[in-house]
């Protein structure tokens, strides 16, 4: 029962009480159309299980250059016997802005009939899905309803968008076989056992794991061995809070996801296992490996990681580092704070070769400052303190990129990565 229903309802007693106290019967005569109105809405009301409708979404997304645009279409079929009359509105998804079209739609359908909304929206990076359609369905004078859930399941995923970096050889201090100025390892037909894989068209069948096999029926698996050209690269960016900034229209936080994008694709198309970590108030790793799938899977991590996945507890550093193999490349993607130092000396005394990119905070809000002489001294000291840091982080055999984020990252992480990384323990 709606408003309009109740309003016809309030009408009717109104006419039968003043037709009681005015002693007239024409207002009783009145009444009836209004009687005669709500029973053929009450006889023609919809019966949830006669009303049959089908709904198919189909989306198409378009990348522009620091948002996406999704054009979505749902089509509803009525496949049912008899004419429906109905409401909906589609969801519009928090982070997307409408931008033409629309997604609320009354109409009413004949049996075999389809309508459709169509719109467009303005989306940033993130996983959208798409659920039940919900449908208020009315009779023909709208006096009475149901509502019903119509399956339009639909996902997609906006990634983040990134200038690409032309490849470059990496250069590593240490290989598995021998210290020196050498290229790094690539998994490959050497003499050392590296690891096992899933089989690939065009693997020797020399190499296949057979024990592995037995256990998997219905999946084959290869071993790996090891060549003096591999390397594993964790890649990793900070997660705290605390270390969030906007400033112009623009994210700290975003900048950072860009760029872990862009360098994911650069070490994975050159074969290196690449994998990606956080460490801070958010938690998401995709575990090393390599190819075109893997990237996929950082990409699409890195485009779920948003505020609402960002804790609000106090964890500094949950990265377990632990796990990771002494000859784990950490390329990080963090501002430095002042507590940070003992995190890169444990890395460091484990063995592990560090690069640091630091994104220069206090270049990137330097317009926040204030004018006067005492915010501008304060200001200047606070980036004084942030080089010390540096410098002492780098006193550590660590190489650091100190980044100013208006110019481009390329020429300094290349500068970085084709000279041989110390290793020297801290």
């Amino acid at each position: 029962m709606n408003k309009k229903t109740l309003i016809i309802i309030f009408f009717i007693s109104g006419l039968f009480v003043t037709s009681l106290i005015t002693r007239n019967g024409n207002f009783i005569v009145l009444s009836l159309f209004m009687v005669s109105y709500l029973v053929v809405s009450i006889v023609f009301s919809p019966e949830k299980e006669k009303v049959s409708l089908k709904a198919e979404r189909y989306i198409r997304l378009h990348e522009k250059e620091n948002s996406a645009i999704i054009d979505i279409k749902v089509f509803i079929t009525n496949t049912g016997k008899k004419p429906v009359s109905f409401i909906t509105s589609d969801i519009l998804h928090e982070g997307m802005k409408l931008v033409d079209g629309n997604i609320n739609l009354h109409t009413a359908l004949a049996p075999g009939k389809k309508t459709m909304i169509k719109y467009r929206a303005e989306s940033r990076r993130g996983n959208y899905i798409w659920g039940d359609l919900k449908i208020d369905v009315f009779d023909p004078l709208e006096c009475n309803k149901i509502e019903i859930s119509v399956n339009a399941y639909a996902k997609t995923v906006v990634r983040p968008v990134y200038k690409k970096i032309k490849s470059f050889p990496i250069r590593a201090w240490k290989t598995l076989s021998s210290p020196g100025n050498i290229p790094v390892q690539q998994g490959g037909s050497g003499t050392d056992f590296y690891g096992i894989r899933e089989y690939q068209p065009g693997d020797p069948l020399k190499s296949l794991e057979w024990r592995m096999n037995a256990r998997y029926p219905n999946r084959f698996f290869t071993k790996e061995f090891v060549l003096e050209k591999t390397t594993e690269i964790a890649l990793v960016i900070d997660g705290r809070t605390s270390m969030d900034l906007d400033c112009g229209g623009k994210n700290l936080f975003e900048i950072e996801i860009n760029t872990a994008a862009a360098l994911s694709e650069l070490f994975l198309c050159q074969g290196y296992r690449t994998g990606f970590y956080t460490f801070g108030n958010i938690s998401a790793k995709v575990p090393s490996n390599y190819g075109k799938k893997q990237l996929n899977r950082i990409l699409d991590c890195l485009a779920g990681l948003n505020n609402d996945t960002r804790r609000n507890e106090k964890v500094i550093y949950n990265l377990t580092y632990k796990k990771f193999s002494t000859r784990t490349l950490f390329v990080i993607i963090s501002p430095v704070g002042e507590n940070d130092l003992n995190f890169y000396r444990r890395l460091r005394s484990s063995g592990f070769q560090v690069i640091l990119i630091s994104p220069d905070t206090y270049d990137f809000a330097k317009s926040l400052s204030g004018k006067d002489n005492l915010s501008s001294m304060a200001f200047r000291i606070s980036a004084l303190e942030r080089k010390m840091n540096l410098k002492q982080i780098s006193q550590l055999f660590v190489s650091v990129v100190d980044w100013q984020i208006d110019r481009p990252l390329t020429p300094l992480i290349k500068r970085i990565l084709q000279r041989p990384l110390r290793i020297k323990k801290a």
